[in-house]
């Protein structure tokens, strides 16, 4: 069964994981219940005891540095 076989994750994927490692606590663990878990924003307000407002926040500015931090 020839073809390509992957010895791990890619090299993006192991960069996009690092930037995420490197955020503050609160908007990492936003990032991650928002993208990762697929939980909405009124759930994670509630987990992390914080208005909707301060994830939509904190995602955007995380959005913001991921892709400044990738090159994008």
């Amino acid at each position: 069964m020839g073809g390509t076989r992957s010895n791990g994750p890619s090299p993006e994927f192991v960069a996009f994981w690092a930037a995420v490692r490197r955020l503050p606590s609160r908007p990492r663990l936003a990032v991650v219940l928002y993208y990762v878990s697929d939980r909405p924003i009124a759930e994670i307000a509630s987990i992390l005891k914080v208005p909707e407002g301060t994830v939509k926040s904190d995602l955007a500015r995380s959005r913001t540095v991921l892709m400044a931090d990738l090159g994008r």
